[in-house]
């Protein structure tokens, strides 16, 4: 059977066919010409028919050319190799795809890296895929490299790459299974070679060097770079040794080339260079040694005491170490190593600040320090420059001092020390109220204070108690500097009335009031100099004189028109006025219009009155009745207008009521008015 495959969008330049591969019913063919940057095209063949199933364009066609240059098909994936201009450079790149159903999908892009020393290599210039690995060809002119790539769930992972010396190694490549086959055209002077490879015993293609570095105490050495190189190319850098001294990195097999070792200004033990050739299996134990000296001493204040828990760093890469109980210190430091020694911690200052080092070729002893502190110091004299023992004096950073018998105190501070320092003696203040330093770096002598007697703040909540006839007990809150210097008692003392001090509080307790008037009591709190008072006021049982509430009344359905008032009521002397039974009432000719009670709101009791009317521009007026007192006032100004819905007041801004005069005569007869008939009615209840 013979069949010729040609694409849908086929054109003149296309290249089509510069590249194919065939597995089962799928076949693959590149066209590198394909505009702009090239295409694969996938055939599957169906009734003996080839039709095209799939054309693959790169997804980064920007950064690419030639795609399509080299194709490898299976069942299940394809890959497409781009010989060169990704990315601008001489390097390619490798597409993979795998079937689902009649789709082919991108699930990776592989970019091998470049062999370090490398250039001219052609990456991607053949492929080949299985299921299980794919393989990219890199070849150069003089030698060559191979990259496996192992699918693992669909993740194609680096397994393995090789490098060869011989010329144009990787020109071809093709993978089945577990095998490799390798085409080097120049091998054998030009001859060409072909290599075939078990993939499971190429070990992975890299080989490991590993070592340590060790100081001549046998103490390990890190931070050590190591540097590495092949035959005629400059050193680069290869790894680090970690903190116990061991340094690793991995080469291609078959590497040859040259290590050594580097830190600083060190000069480490020969030889500090080792040479390998032809590296096929992993090395270890390629170990170097440096030779080390120590620096050693005390740190002891002047007195000559040891001050342990001091950090002496070595600085320029030599370390740190920490002076015990004895205040000694003993630190390894490397041959040829050059820097200095500084103390510091715990807020010393040191002398000598530093000792310096250059090229160290033996042990140093006896580098010892002397911490130095500063002190602080004065006196705390009275007003009368007597002084004054037992202050305690507060240091912001912690601890205290107390004065003596002169009033002198004293204190070590700290180096470079910042704090404030603050006297303290209940009932007392004392000028200044404290001290404040910044990087103290001299003795602070002359730090005085005076005392004076402390006239302490005061402040009652609340300052009146409006309280029932019935008997009850109320609390009033203290607020003080001095919370244990304080007093509270009743004027004039009185049976019905008790108080009682508990820690910032007074409870106030209070007998039920029989009689037919009133009852009245200062409560007088003392702290120091000054003195606050709470007024008591207890209203008297309504009940006892015949007075009753009076009986306002409006009916909303006998009018058409509404009207809303949010008001407060005060008195004359402008106290606001909110007993919860306290009424509000608006009137038209002695005919209520509306009556309400206060109610509690977000800033305090309101008055929310609603007024009915079925009429505008009648005049209200307003009355009032004081439940604590039972009085009734029906001067209370200013009057209102009505206009159907009327809006006077809010919440925050509330409408002002005020009572113009007092009451002293009570609504008797509940009619809503006070006038010669409750005076007579209230002479009629004394004469009785």
């Amino acid at each position: 059977m013979h069949s010729t495959i040609s694409p849908i969008d086929g054109e003149e330049n296309d290249r089509f066919g510069c590249a194919v591969s065939i597995s089962g019913d799928y076949a693959i063919i590149g066209a590198t010409g394909k505009s702009p940057a090239g295409a694969a095209y996938i055939f599957v063949c169906q009734n003996n028919t080839w039709i095209q199933q799939e054309k693959l364009t790169p997804n980064d066609e920007k950064n690419v050319s030639e795609f399509g240059f080299s194709v490898d098909i299976n069942t299940n994936y394809a890959i497409v190799g781009v010989k060169s201009g990704y990315y601008e450079s001489s390097y390619g790149v490798a597409y993979i795809y795998k079937r689902n159903n009649t789709k082919w999908d991108l699930i990776t892009k592989l970019l091998p890296d470049s062999p370090s020393g490398g250039g001219g290599y052609q990456i991607g210039y053949p492929v080949s895929i299985t299921n299980k690995y794919a393989v990219i060809g890199s070849p150069s002119e003089n030698h060559g490299y191979i990259t496996i790539f192992q699918n693992i769930n669909d993740t194609w992972k680096p397994y393995l790459r090789f490098q060869s010396e011989n010329g144009r190694y990787g020109n071809a490549v093709l993978i089945d299974n577990e095998f490799c086959m390798i085409s080097s055209l120049s091998a054998s002077n030009g001859k060409g070679k072909a290599f075939i490879n078990d993939i499971s015993k190429l070990s992975g293609g890299l080989v490991s060097i590993s070592g340590k570095i060790t100081d001549s105490h046998n103490e390990p050495v890190q931070n050590v770079s190591i540097y590495g190189k092949k035959k005629d190319k400059n050193f680069e850098f290869l790894c680090k040794t970690d903190s116990l001294g061991n340094y690793l990195f991995k080469v291609l097999c078959g590497w040859d080339g040259e290590i050594k070792i580097q830190k600083e200004s060190l000069i480490f033990n020969a030889p500090y260079r080792k040479i390998f050739e032809r590296v096929t299996n992993d090395i270890i134990d390629q170990n170097f040694s440096i030779q080390s000296y120590y620096c050693s001493g005390y740190v002891k204040d002047i007195a000559g005491n040891p001050i342990s828990a001091i950090k002496i760093s070595f600085i320029n890469e030599g370390g740190h170490t920490y002076t015990n109980s004895a205040g000694y210190f003993s630190h390894i430091v490397y041959n040829n190593w050059s820097g200095y020694a500084k103390p510091e911690g715990r807020g010393f200052k040191f002398t000598p600040d530093i000792i310096n080092y250059k090229n160290v070729d033996n042990n140093f002893l006896n580098q010892n320090f002397i911490g130095h502190k500063k002190i602080v110091f004065g006196y705390v004299l009275d007003e009368n420059n007597k002084p004054i023992q037992g202050i305690n004096m507060n240091f912001s950073t912690g601890n205290s001092v107390i004065t003596d018998g002169s009033g002198f105190y004293n204190k070590e501070i700290d180096y470079n020390w910042s704090g404030t320092i603050t006297p303290e003696l209940k009932g007392f203040k004392f000028q200044p109220p404290s001290r404040s330093f910044e990087n103290v770096v001299i003795d602070i002598p002359d730090q005085n204070f005076i005392r004076f007697q402390n006239q302490p703040l005061l402040s009652v909540d609340p300052t009146k108690l409006d309280i029932s006839a019935e008997s009850g007990t109320k609390n009033i809150l203290i607020k003080t500097e001095e919370i244990d210097y304080w007093t509270a008692n009743v004027h004039p003392s009185s049976s019905w009335i008790n108080v009682i001090k508990i820690d910032n509080n007074i409870k106030v307790s209070y007998s039920k009031n029989t009689q037919n008037y009133g009852r009245y009591a200062l409560i007088l709190i003392k702290s120091g100099e000054i003195t606050k008072s709470v007024e008591v006021i207890q209203a008297f049982n309504s009940s006892s004189n015949g007075f009753n509430p009076p009986d306002w009344k409006v009916e909303p359905s006998d009018f058409r028109y509404q009207g809303n008032i949010n008001a407060i009521v005060k008195d004359i002397n402008n106290n606001i006025l909110q007993s919860d039974n306290d009424l509000l009432g608006a009137f038209v000719d002695n005919q209520c219009r509306g009556v309400v009670s206060p109610s509690p709101s977000a800033d305090g009791k309101r008055f929310f009155l609603q007024i009915w009317s079925n009429k505008t521009n009648e005049i209200l007026s307003f009355k009032y009745y004081d439940s604590m007192n039972n009085n009734m006032y029906k001067d209370v100004l200013p009057e209102v207008q009505f206009i159907p819905d009327l809006e006077l007041g809010n919440i925050l801004n509330p409408f002002e009521l005020k009572l113009q005069r007092s009451q002293p005569i009570p609504d008797a007869n509940n009619d809503g008015r006070v006038d010669v008939i409750d005076a007579i009615e209230v002479l009629k209840f004394i004469v009785e």
